[in-house]
């Protein structure tokens, strides 16, 4: 770990090799390895190594992210699992999501063996309660996404957007043709009530949506 700290490349090499060396101890936290530490400080030189050692657990799961850097290099390695689940439920997309972190949202959905829902849930729904319009954008560009999935209360990612308040998210879901407006959630409401019943001034953006369809 200190020989991580310093990027000495030559003494983590020669640590590595030494098979009494244990390259998954943690430190300071009970799921911080190495390797997290490497990603953590955005050392991808000292990750590559890492990646080298047959012995690392790449698919350690911690609960600090890491650098974009070393976000760049894990995804390069075939073992890694992109859509294991963190110490608090979360996979990779859904924590890149919730911290705003567009440019590792675009990384992941780019990955091949990407999971873009959890389970029943739409990413949408882990997203909405933190992300910024930018990140909301960039999920939304993928093909994959369903917006009409439902979460346990069965809400739409609308339904949550009228929920929350987030005009930026409901203007977005309601320009989209595949988003249904009309669906009900568990309480038998639909976005449109969620949104009377909790942003009144918000509503009117679903009555635009209905007369522009009518007229359609």
């Amino acid at each position: 770990m200190c020989a991580t700290g310093v990027r000495a490349r030559g003494g983590v090499r020669a640590l590595l090799a030494d098979p009494r060396t244990d390259v998954n101890r943690t430190w300071m936290f009970s799921d911080f390895t190495a390797l997290h530490f490497a990603v953590w400080t955005g050392y991808d030189d000292i990750v590559r190594l890492f990646l080298k050692c047959p012995r690392v657990d790449v698919n350690r799961v911690d609960n600090i992210q890491g650098t974009i850097l070393g976000t760049i290099t894990l995804l390069g390695d075939k073992r890694i699992d992109v859509n294991v689940l963190t110490l608090g439920g979360e996979t990779a997309l859904c924590k890149s999501a919730r911290s705003n972190n567009t440019f590792g949202v675009r990384l992941l959905l780019a990955h091949p063996r990407i999971q873009i829902h959890l389970g029943t849930q739409s990413i949408l729904h882990f997203a909405l309660p933190w992300a910024t319009k930018a990140v909301m954008e960039t999920l939304l560009e993928d093909k994959r996404i369903d917006v009409n999935l439902v979460d346990k209360e069965q809400r739409t990612a609308l339904h949550l957007a009228a929920y929350l308040g987030r005009i930026d998210v409901i203007q977005l879901l309601l320009d989209r043709d595949d988003t249904d407006v009309e669906k009900l959630d568990g309480d038998g409401l639909s976005a449109r009530g969620l949104a009377l019943s909790n942003y009144p001034e918000f509503a009117r953006c679903f009555t635009i949506k209905k007369i522009v369809e009518n007229k359609g």
